[in-house]
């Protein structure tokens, strides 16, 4: 009787764990890494803010499909995203 109880309860664990877990739109926007920098700049003769923001160094590794994502593929997904939602 110990063995059953045990199973029925680590399948219930699971079950709740699984139903918890599920949602209908996971996706988040990454947050921006700081620090940042805020500058002064003179553009067409008024002060305006420029915000310099933290470098991220080159990267490369692969994905669960074998290919290869660097610092450019980022690169070029962060400028679709923005070019679509502009």
């Amino acid at each position: 009787m110990g063995k059953r109880r045990y199973k029925t309860l680590i399948s219930a664990a699971l079950l709740a764990l699984l139903a918890t877990s599920c949602e209908e739109n996971s996706s988040k926007d990454l947050s921006v890494l700081g620090p940042y920098e805020i500058h002064d700049a003179i553009v067409d003769g008024q002060m305006q803010l420029d915000t310099i923001y933290t470098q991220i160094k080159q990267f490369e590794f692969y994905d669960q499909d074998s290919n290869v994502i660097d610092h450019n593929t980022i690169e070029e997904y962060a400028c679709m995203h923005v070019c679509m939602h502009a």
